[in-house]
């Protein structure tokens, strides 16, 4: 009787203290906390840090550690063109690769699957920190599903380039196949299923997802991919270059020798780098549409091949590919990126015609004859109806959405079509129709980055305009995806 009592005493003892869930990886021993029905685990280091003789390097692998790794706070960021707003707050590092995984308490044997998410943020900014891990808990693992984030180098530290073997670039995506990588050695160690991942990723992790699921190091990992308002037939065909040679100027480290190259970046401080950024190019701006000036490019190496050919031999993945009714509402009407296709708060009102025939000029500025049939198509549209500031604001937003969303994410649709694989097209329409968003925003629909407060702990842009509407909308969100992800 004595020693049931003591086995009583200890367990509602050891539930009290709330002990910590600890798992045994390849690598080491990994503690992390629990929250509802969760095992959280934060702040994973899945490379070794790009730091020193490593910076402008591909990531290293990362080395088994001793005694146990206490993963209970998110690792620091990595460095940002935007440290504003809700991004002011994180910790940044040149040593920041590192990942996340909140998987659900019980295992099971066939073991759960496992959600691979890619961060947006124009390959510049943003953070796996911002998306946090309750509603994570609520939405996915609740659900019986393993959900990973993780950091990659943005900026100059993952995406300069000068478009040849002097400085390749596309740093950042070799840091998302390191943590790809990672997941599929360790996540069965987290009650994840290895050959169950879904990789998902929003506006430039929605590229990235599209690039992974091509690529012969990457694809090999994922079963299933879900690309939201990003597709890898964005990525520009040429001139990265340009500002990768314009920074090397501006910092000093212009040279035909690529090791000379990269040894005097190496010695920069990481104040110079960013001051030189900052100087150069504001964040987003580029002389692109919509977009900043970091992207990936086809440089032989990440990818082997040019889309097509890649798409070609790479197994059928099923593939959901979502995007936003009017995805460059935000970016027209922002005042934060430096886009020539902005309008001012004060020519609101006044937009015309004539405005927008100079907004397409400047679209198509590189293209010879495309400037009349771009006003023949977006000008003509709706005309039994009134053509006011309203009228052609929306007509901005088309073309801006078209050139810089839709038309990519359809060339990739159809194409993936052609080779069988099982594509999936969604488009989202609910927003939330309040004061402040009528204010910024001129036209109605759903813009881009509308579902990630839905999705994630990112705060909303706007405040919540109809609750019931709005649970609904996430409600249905989340059992689309689960669905999708669950499905065998």
């Amino acid at each position: 009787m004595l020693s049931k009592c003591g086995f009583v005493f200890v367990f509602f003892w050891s539930t009290a203290l709330g002990l910590s869930p600890i798992v045994e990886t390849p690598f080491g021993t990994v503690e992390g906390f629990e929250y509802e029905s969760a095992r959280v685990f934060l702040g994973i280091r899945f490379a070794e840090p790009p730091v020193g003789s490593r910076r402008f390097e591909k990531p290293g692998n990362v080395k088994k550690w001793t005694g146990v790794l206490r993963a209970k706070k998110f690792g620091p960021s990595c460095y940002s063109t935007i440290a504003s707003g809700p991004w002011s707050d994180f910790e940044y590092s040149e040593d920041c690769l590192s990942l996340n995984i909140i998987a659900p308490k019980e295992n099971k044997p066939e073991g759960y699957p496992v959600v691979f998410f890619v961060h947006g943020g124009g390959f510049e900014f943003d953070t796996a920190t911002l998306l946090g891990y309750k509603k994570i808990e609520n939405n996915f693992v609740s659900q019986g599903i393993v959900f990973v984030t993780f950091n990659y180098r943005l900026g100059p530290f993952g995406f300069l380039t000068t478009e040849n073997d002097l400085l390749p670039g596309n740093l950042g995506l070799w840091d998302q196949s390191a943590a790809l990588q990672f997941v599929h050695e360790v996540i069965s160690s987290f009650g994840g299923n290895p050959s169950r991942i879904t990789a998902m990723g929003e506006s430039a992790g929605g590229i990235s997802v599209s690039a992974l699921t091509l690529c012969e190091h990457t694809r090999d990992f994922i079963q299933k991919a879900i690309q939201i308002s990003g597709s890898s037939y964005m990525i520009p065909l040429a001139g990265q270059d340009k500002f990768g040679l314009q920074f090397l100027a501006e910092i000093g480290c212009l040279s035909e020798d690529s090791g000379e190259l990269k040894k005097c970046l190496k010695a920069k401080t990481r104040q110079e780098i960013m001051e030189t950024e900052a100087y150069l190019a504001p964040p987003l701006s580029s002389d692109k549409p919509i977009g900043g000036r970091y992207f990936p490019y086809i440089d032989r190496d990440f990818f082997r091949a040019d889309l097509q050919t890649l798409a070609k031999a790479s197994r059928p993945i099923p593939t959901m590919i979502g995007m936003n009714q009017v995805e460059a509402a935000v970016f027209v009407f922002s005042t934060e990126n430096a886009s020539y296709i902005e309008v001012p708060p004060s020519e609101y009102s006044s937009y015309s015609a004539e405005d927008l025939k100079k907004s397409l000029e400047k679209i198509a500025s590189n293209i010879s004859d495309l400037a009349p049939l771009l006003e023949r198509f977006y000008l003509n549209q709706g005309s039994n109806i009134s053509q006011d500031s309203v009228f052609f604001l929306t007509q901005l937003v088309n073309v801006a959405s078209d050139i810089a969303f839709v038309l990519p994410s359809f060339q990739e649709l159809l194409e993936k079509m052609r080779l069988n694989w099982p594509v999936h097209l969604f488009v989202e329409e609910f927003y939330n129709d309040c004061e402040q968003r009528r204010a910024m925003i001129r036209v109605p629909g759903s813009s881009h980055a509308n579902e990630l407060p839905f999705l994630f702990d990112n705060p909303p842009m706007f405040p919540t305009s109809d609750e019931e509407s709005s649970e609904k909308f996430r409600r249905n969100m989340v059992e689309g995806f689960v669905s999708f992800v669950k499905s065998r």
